[in-house]
């Protein structure tokens, strides 16, 4: 059965994590162009904000024929409750539109940009269903060098999967392994949606932990998120250009805020 005991408070251990490296920010979203003058919190978020790969897995009833591998906004049923979402996931009527949550933290050298990425459901075809959970948050937090460009270069990434990091580096880096070894490159693609090339990254069907493209792919279905200012439903779980939006983790009355709400987490 179902783990709803501890569903919450995985989404708000997801949460606190990505808010602890966060700085206020409530500048609203607009498209990045390259620039020479200094940028918002937000543009440089939504420069650097990832390409990503989720698998979908179509198969038992769990899967909502594909809709439970679907990022979504953490209130995507239209309420803030967090111990409904399991059977909103596929009530007619809620939104599987997608949204990734962000933070941005800064210091005189580097910028640091967490995304928390939210599924309703962590679901298995499991016969007994004993590791599922309602509300799902994994993520990646990216180190960028001010370098005196507009927006700076990326050294490092490091991505949760369940309870395990991964730390990755781009080709080029200045950064390399210490007390923790580099687990792989992390890897640049072009974006039919604006001009720069943007990190890779990608999730596992049903649990959903989070390593750098192609350390997890697309095994057959999968739906290809783009970041961008709108928010678009895949039409099926095979769907290659769904554009997500960047919401603020610190936004007024958003995520943040609503962390004592005992109903959003425990």
């Amino acid at each position: 059965m179902r783990d709803r005991s501890s569903t919450n408070r995985r989404m708000a251990r997801a949460l606190t994590a990505a808010a602890t490296v966060a700085a206020l920010t409530l500048t609203p979203l607009t498209t990045p162009s390259p620039a020479t003058a200094a940028v918002s919190q937000a543009e440089l978020a939504l420069r650097w904000a990832p390409i990503h790969y989720q698998d979908v897995d179509a198969t038992g009833t769990h899967a909502l024929g594909g809709r439970s591998d679907y990022i979504t906004a953490v209130d995507f049923d239209g309420d803030l409750n967090g111990r409904n979402n399991w059977d909103r996931t596929g009530a007619s009527g809620t939104s599987l539109a997608a949204h990734a949550y962000y933070s941005v933290v800064e210091t005189s050298t580097h910028w640091y940009i967490t995304y928390l990425f939210f599924h309703p459901r962590d679901w298995t075809d499991h016969p007994f269903f004993e590791t599922e959970h309602e509300n799902d948050g994994e993520g990646v937090l990216f180190a960028i060098e001010r370098d005196g460009s507009a927006y700076g270069v990326l050294r490092g990434a490091v991505t949760v999967a369940h309870s395990d990091f991964y730390s990755y580096t781009p080709t080029g880096s200045t950064w390399s392994g210490g007390r923790e070894s580099v687990d792989g490159t992390l890897q640049f693609q072009s974006s039919p949606h604006d001009s720069f090339t943007h990190p890779v990254t990608a999730q596992e069907a049903q649990g959903h932990g989070l390593k750098a493209y192609p350390q997890y792919a697309i095994n057959g279905d999968g739906v290809v998120y783009y970041p961008s200012t709108v928010a678009e439903t895949p039409e099926s779980g095979d769907d290659r250009d769904v554009r997500y939006q960047l919401v603020d983790l610190f936004a007024a009355g958003g995520v943040w805020a609503q962390r004592t709400n005992g109903r959003v987490g425990e």
